[in-house]
């Protein structure tokens, strides 16, 4: 006879084997119109910090940072180009070494087309997230060249993971936020400017302990309010709501969406809904999941778009909703690819 914890052994990795499965079958992706990486071999094992575009023509541009690890001093922003449904060989669109004589680590660029027309990067240069500073490139041919990097100004960063949101007035809000290791913690702020970049303000909500948040991502609802879900420090998703245009906030409230201390982002779909990208797990980044909401507020689970076991990794997306209504998505898969999905708005239920 099997000793009894041979057989909690044995039942204990066949419930583990069902349940993977049982995940990967759960709003299975067999609906999308793609689902690969984003390149196939490259000059840098580590790769992670995706943000994506459209660009005029319908073309969909890519970037992120690479290097032997997140905090080498050979971290560059890469990025590659979808045309035809085919992606373009990663090029090399900035680095450290374009600023000082001492080449610091790129970390988590972002991507999107100011009111001017105007594409822009931008991106973080430092040893760590407690000491980099922001800074920003523009392009005027979709990314087939750049101009020199600029510099946000002192005690600005720009946008620290997510897309910024354009408004229709033209005001652009920049969703970013600070960390420190101080009794201040995390904390989310937004920075403002109606001039395309020219000049900068910053607003925000109150620090709150029990909500510690980095990283906002930004949708705007019909009624024109404006809502912030961050990733935090505390267990689930935070959220702050402005009514203003961003000039005001309310104090950051934690929703009933689990967040394992990992980045998100979410986009408002032609529709009326919105969608969230993110992990929702109370640890671990083992899972991916699209979340959907009337409201912004209220999530649901739609479809899970990765999944696996406790040592794997699937996390910090990006999503946007291209021209012709197809959902884009980029996330790191096991920090050595960046992987696309592409759904169609009607596979979202």
């Amino acid at each position: 006879m099997m000793p009894n914890r041979v057989i909690f052994r044995a039942l204990h990795c066949a419930i583990a084997v069902v349940i993977f499965f049982a995940l990967n079958a759960y709003g299975s992706i067999n609906g999308s119109v793609a689902s690969e990486n984003v390149f196939e071999g490259a000059p840098f094992p580590f790769a992670h910090s995706s943000s994506i575009v459209e660009l005029p023509g319908g073309d969909i541009f890519c970037v992120w940072f690479g290097g032997i690890h997140e905090k080498s001093s050979d971290t560059s922003i890469w990025g590659s180009r979808l045309s035809g449904g085919v992606w373009s060989k990663p090029s090399e669109i900035a680095n450290g070494a374009e600023l000082s004589e001492r080449r610091f680590a790129a970390w988590n660029p972002v991507l999107w087309i100011d009111p001017g027309g105007r594409l822009t990067l931008s991106y973080k240069i430092g040893d760590s997230p407690r000491r980099w500073s922001g800074y920003f490139k523009l392009s005027s041919d979709g990314g087939k060249s750049w101009g020199q990097a600029q510099a946000y100004p002192e005690a600005f960063l720009g946008p620290t993971k997510n897309k910024p949101l354009v408004l229709k007035s033209g005001r652009t809000i920049m969703p970013s936020s600070f960390e420190f290791h101080s009794s201040f913690g995390w904390h989310s702020h937004f920075e403002l400017s109606d001039d395309c970049g020219k000049t900068l303000k910053k607003t925000g909500f109150t620090f709150n302990p029990l909500v510690q948040s980095i990283q906002p991502a930004l949708i705007e609802r019909k009624d024109g309010s404006i809502v912030a879900l961050m990733r935090t420090r505390n267990g689930y998703v935070g959220a702050s709501v402005s009514k203003d245009g961003g000039e005001t906030w309310t104090p950051a409230r934690l929703l009933d969406v689990p967040n394992p201390n990992s980045g998100l982002d979410a986009a408002a779909l032609s529709d009326g809904r919105f969608v969230m990208v993110c992990n929702p797990l109370p640890e671990r980044r083992n899972k991916l999941s699209l979340m959907l909401s009337d409201d912004g507020l209220k999530w649901r689970e739609s479809i899970v778009l990765d999944s696996g076991g406790i040592h794997e990794e699937y996390a910090y997306p990006a999503v946007i909703q291209a021209s012709d209504g197809k959902i884009h998505i980029t996330y790191t898969r096991n920090h050595t690819h960046i992987r696309h999905i592409a759904l169609k708005p009607g596979d979202i239920k």
